[in-house]
């Protein structure tokens, strides 16, 4: 399962990188091989919530800052990578794969600045954050 969300990562990040877009064939694929290798329905309600529970906040988070700053802060298709990858994880894990890709988010805006371009591709830095996490556990589940 590690080798799979590692090769759906690089994938996620080659797009978002090219063409600033996370096409949703990637978030239908995560969702849908999560609700296969549940133990039980029960289960996969579960860890959708935990899901939720992630990603709520960060479409409040994302429509305060459309509103500050008048234009886009956050795509829909990062919340909705960071939903797919948070089904995977238990909550703290979550907030912590968070807190990396934040980070890695800073030190790519602190690189785009230099360029002088004015969007950053979030999806690759939590793609990190998560991947980083995976490693940093001994076991996935």
């Amino acid at each position: 399962m590690r080798l799979f969300l590692i090769i759906t990562m690089l994938g996620i990040s080659f797009f978002d990188f090219r063409y600033y877009i996370i096409p949703d064939l990637f978030h239908v694929i995560l969702v849908f091989s999560r609700m296969v290798i549940s133990d039980s329905m029960k289960e996969f309600y579960f860890a959708c919530l935990n899901g939720i529970a992630i990603a709520f906040p960060l479409i409040l988070l994302r429509y305060l800052m459309n509103r500050i700053l008048h234009q886009e802060c956050m795509g829909d298709g990062d919340i909705k990578l960071v939903f797919s990858f948070s089904i995977y994880f238990h909550l703290l894990h979550d907030l912590y794969a968070l807190l990396f890709a934040s980070v890695i988010g800073l030190c790519m805006s602190l690189l785009y600045l230099r360029k002088k371009e004015r969007m950053i591709p979030f999806g690759p830095c939590i793609c990190g954050g998560f991947l980083i996490m995976m490693l940093m556990r001994t076991k996935l589940f």
